[in-house]
């Protein structure tokens, strides 16, 4: 246990600064940027709960009107879930499989099964903060306009703690299958960088479909369709309990998490150092055999070579800075096919 919390310090605190950028090499103003990275956090999280809680109560509008009202905690639930699968899978495939400590932490007395017990909860408080952005305005909403029996509201305070485990067991899995075929590939980057891209993409259109067609999909059903049963099953186990008040379906939520964590953890551990060693060796293996030719360039050439191979080796960067012209291109072409199909 003593590992595991040394390892779960060490990680949280390495997410922390490169999530507020505090890796400064002055001591002096280490605390300065601390509290300004701190601050922009807390405001972007502020925005986003606004803007969230904005979009719940046109819904519950519409709700309301079908006698639906219920229905906005469980596009919550599925909301939370989208952003976890979209953003936690990158974030694991990063955290587990590409770590630059593998070497070090493998070496020492540390079982993988610690290893990984260690990031997964590291990974799990910042999944709880992507949820609680779409999960926390939806729970003050429902308490605003007393959607929820008191047995409910108990429910939702404690169910908050195991509803992100199914979801993070796909993006384990998904994860997993990622690295395990880039692990095969020589030149993964660009690999990494279409990746990324789609799930930038798949993001802007899960919260698009989420904000303008899920509504209508439950109003016009009366029902729960099956894709959610299929998409988030223990979210529809939380959402009967907190409906109901039923401690039964509550129980059966909480079996279903746990049994998600475990797998989980089974999945992480099995393959953890088996993705980390065909990763390691794939950098270490050289890209080209034979002869080696050398080409002589001039100093701008070769420092402008040198800047062009360092920029596309780093896939933040490149998402940084292409991924606004890559949907403008896009938001360009469906415009023209939207104006051309549809001529006035």
């Amino acid at each position: 246990m003593t590992n595991i919390k040394n390892l779960i310090k060490i990680y949280i605190k390495q997410m922390i600064s490169n999530y507020l950028s505090l890796g400064s090499k002055k001591k002096a103003s280490s605390g300065s940027k601390k509290i300004a990275g701190i601050m922009i956090f807390v405001l972007i999280f502020a925005y986003l709960m606004f803007a969230v809680g904005l979009l719940y109560i046109i819904q519950l509008e519409q709700l309301q009107a079908a006698g639906m009202q219920d229905y906005i905690i469980l596009i919550s639930f599925i909301l939370s879930s989208l952003i976890i699968f979209l953003i936690v899978t990158y974030e694991i495939s990063g955290h587990f499989f590409r770590t630059k400590d593998f070497e070090i932490v493998a070496s020492m007395p540390i079982t993988s099964l610690q290893i990984v017990v260690s990031k997964f909860f590291s990974t799990l408080i910042f999944a709880y903060l992507y949820q609680s952005v779409v999960f926390l305005p939806a729970f003050v909403i429902g308490i605003s306009y007393g959607l929820f029996t008191v047995t409910g509201i108990i429910f939702l305070v404690l169910g908050f703690l195991f509803l992100p485990f199914f979801s993070l067991l796909i993006c384990s899995f998904l994860a997993y299958l990622l690295n395990f075929i880039t692990s095969k590939i020589k030149q993964y980057t660009y690999l990494n960088l279409i990746i990324s891209f789609v799930l930038l993409l798949g993001l802007m259109v899960a919260i698009y479909f989420v904000n303008m067609g899920l509504t209508s999909i439950f109003i016009n059903s009366g029902n729960i369709p099956l894709f959610v049963y299929f998409f988030v099953p223990t979210s529809i186990l939380f959402f009967n309990a907190i409906v109901t008040g039923s401690i039964i379906w509550f129980l059966l939520f909480i079996v279903a998490s746990i049994i998600s964590f475990v797998l989980t953890i089974l999945l992480l551990s099995f393959f953890f150092k088996k993705i980390n060693q065909s990763l390691n060796n794939n950098k270490k293996t050289a890209s080209k055999k034979g002869k080696i030719k050398y080409r002589q360039r001039g100093v701008l050439g070769s420092l402008f070579h040198l800047e062009i191979k360092n920029y596309f080796n780093s896939s933040i960067y490149v998402l940084n800075t292409m991924f606004g012209m890559v949907l403008l291109l896009i938001a360009s072409i469906v415009a023209l096919v939207m104006y051309f199909s549809n001529p006035q």
